[in-house]
């Protein structure tokens, strides 16, 4: 019988949102950002989305990380 993946959306303190395998971090206290390198604490107030389609959560994360990138490059232009 094959395992049904869950994944999940972790927003980092730098802004980016990361997609991970829900099994990867459930026995794990801290990740690393792939952005911006930082020990991320997992807690329950990071996890922003859950699912078992790896590519529709790659896409919400795609687009959340777009929409930070625009609203900051916007704001230095200003």
């Amino acid at each position: 019988m094959k395992r049904n993946n869950i994944y999940c959306i972790i927003q980092c303190d730098c802004g980016n949102f990361i997609v991970y395998a829900y099994h990867s971090i459930r026995g794990r206290k801290t990740r690393t950002c792939p952005f911006c390198g930082r020990v991320l604490k997992i807690e329950k107030y990071r996890v922003i989305a859950r699912s078992s389609d790896l590519d529709e959560l790659r896409a919400i994360a795609w687009e959340l990380n777009r929409r930070r990138e625009r609203t900051r490059r916007y704001n230095i232009i200003r």
